[in-house]
């Protein structure tokens, strides 16, 4: 596996336990731990693309 993908797979479980604990405190934490999720998911989704691409050519 590329290093990329294992990078993304250590750090996925990292920012659902994130998010998880942040549910278990405050309403605003939980909303900022989301959107820090969506952010750190859109990086991942944008890297792996762009991974496919220079792959494919």
């Amino acid at each position: 596996m590329p290093r990329l993908q294992v990078l993304i797979w250590f750090l996925l479980p990292l920012f659902a336990l994130l998010a998880l604990l942040t549910f278990a405190g405050w309403v605003s934490g939980a909303i900022a731990a989301i959107l820090f999720v969506a952010l750190a998911a859109l990086v991942i989704i944008v890297a792996a693309i762009a991974t496919r691409q220079r792959a494919q050519s």
